[in-house]
């Protein structure tokens, strides 16, 4: 479609010149349209265009010259255009990129997606993966010291890193100004699914899994990693929430770091999430001989870790490493780790009752808890050697279904057993809205499967026979 300009011009010296511009423009690219590359409409754009891509296979690498506010998704919805290529939206501020295919970047070190110094990107529905093998330094979406970046509904595989966002960061303080990763599609990838390194994250309702292969050694693949360094300004990683995410094998499901006791990872949220591994040979890692742990943090502090549902794994569910501060919470989890052990902490990072409500289903040689270095094989002694902690948690088979639908069923002793949260925790991960008053079930599931185990009759009294 041709831009068409209305221009009224009074060069009175008092008035000046006025322009007057149309609403945005839609140009379409595909056979027999006004532009046959995406290149080519991208450097007829205007501010706010939209460009239409039918469908068809691109070869351009890069597509590059973005302009502020321009849109570049497929004119046919669900009928992906390819792009053999990348896209580099560089520092152009409210781009939107839309059901594409990319694939065939050329060069190691390089991103499908590719965003540096820019403001109110959006990222939605588009596969992303590697031509090849992955070397693990390639990252299918990535994003350095940016604002307002909204990565949603794509599915990221065969590369590297899923998805990388580095020194990202909100433009208002809040996470509505900072970075939302949800309902992605995130897996088979070398390094790790998700690495975060900034400021206000919220990463939701992904599907993070087989983020692993067999050079495991070297690269160390994570679920979700939370960087310990310093880019850009940004040491560590504060103010993030992760929940309502299925993770399934890894070598770590999430690792949060801090860089040092001077600069840790804080205000960290992590509730509703399930995790597990199988245990079999995935991409060439065979898992039952890794020392897998769900959750691993090290110099955080201000970390809330609520109604998980954490599977098997080798090693802990919950591990503290060395550096960590004050005000970590452990409540309403469910460690059904046939396998390996419940949690690892130290009591000067955690404060009185911040250990509570979680129930404990593991291997007779499972460590429940260990604390300050010293394992206990069962509640009861741990209680009896640090009071205060685990008074109202509890062991046995919780009676789940099979991961990843690890709901309670109705038979469970657990129901109605954890704490009330409160409104920012009461959303289970798929998405029922727990009691605003009253008890909570623990894990991330407050549904269950099957009706309730009746509650015993009260009050019953004998009759004798007359």
């Amino acid at each position: 479609m041709t831009r068409l300009w209305i221009r009224l011009a009074s060069c009175l010296m008092v008035l000046g010149c006025v322009s007057l511009a149309l609403p945005a423009a839609e140009l379409e690219v595909g056979p027999g349209k006004a532009y046959t590359s995406i290149q080519a409409a991208v450097y007829a754009s205007q501010v706010n265009d939209t460009i239409l891509v039918h469908p068809g296979v691109y070869n351009e690498d890069p597509v590059r010259s973005f302009k502020d506010g321009l849109t570049v998704r497929w004119a046919v919805p669900g009928n992906r255009p390819v792009l053999v290529g990348r896209f580099s939206t560089g520092r152009a501020k409210n781009v939107t990129i839309e059901g594409f295919e990319v694939k065939g970047w050329a060069g190691r070190h390089n991103k499908g997606i590719w965003q540096d110094s820019g403001e109110g990107w959006t990222i939605r529905r588009n596969i992303v993966h590697s031509p090849q093998e992955s070397t693990g330094n390639e990252v299918c979406i990535y994003s350095r010291k940016s604002t307002r970046i909204t990565i949603v509904e794509n599915e990221v595989y065969n590369c590297g890193v899923g998805i990388t966002v580095m020194s990202g960061h909100s433009n208002n303080g809040s996470y509505s100004g900072g970075t939302l990763i949800r309902g992605n599609l995130i897996h088979d990838n070398d390094s790790d699914g998700i690495n975060l390194l900034g400021e206000y994250f919220i990463v939701e309702d992904n599907e993070i899994f087989d983020n692993i292969a067999a050079n495991w050694r070297q690269t160390h693949p994570d679920g979700i990693q939370i960087i310990a360094s310093t880019v850009d300004g940004f040491a560590s990683a504060r103010h993030a929430i992760i929940r309502g995410n299925t993770l399934r094998n890894y070598s770590l499901g999430i690792i949060v770091q801090g860089v040092s006791t001077s600069a840790r990872a804080s205000d960290i949220h992590i509730h509703n999430n399930v995790f597990y591994t199988t245990g079999s040979i995935v991409n060439g890692a065979d898992l039952s001989q890794i020392w897998i742990s769900h959750l691993n943090l090290s110099r955080v502090e201000n970390v809330y870790v609520f109604n998980n549902t954490f599977g098997p794994a080798r090693n802990f569910c919950v591990n503290l490493g060395s550096g960590n501060g004050n005000f970590l919470m452990i409540k309403n989890n469910i460690f059904a780790n046939s396998i390996g052990h419940g949690v690892s902490l130290a009591s000067g990072n955690v404060p009185p009752g911040g250990l509570d409500h979680n129930f404990y289903f593991l291997k007779e040689k499972g460590h429940r808890v260990v604390w300050e270095g010293k394992h206990y094989s069962s509640l009861n002694a741990f209680r009896s050697a640090v009071p205060g902690f685990e008074v109202n948690g509890a062991e046995g088979d919780p009676q789940l279904e099979s991961f990843p639908d690890a709901r309670l069923r109705g038979e469970s002793p657990f129901l109605d057993s954890a704490q009330n949260l409160g409104s920012d925790y009461g959303k289970d991960i798929a998405g029922a809205q727990r009691p605003l008053s009253g008890t909570w079930h623990p894990g991330a599931f407050q549904t269950i499967v099957g009706a309730r185990r009746p509650s015993p009759p009260k009050n019953l009294r004998v009759r004798e026979n007359q």
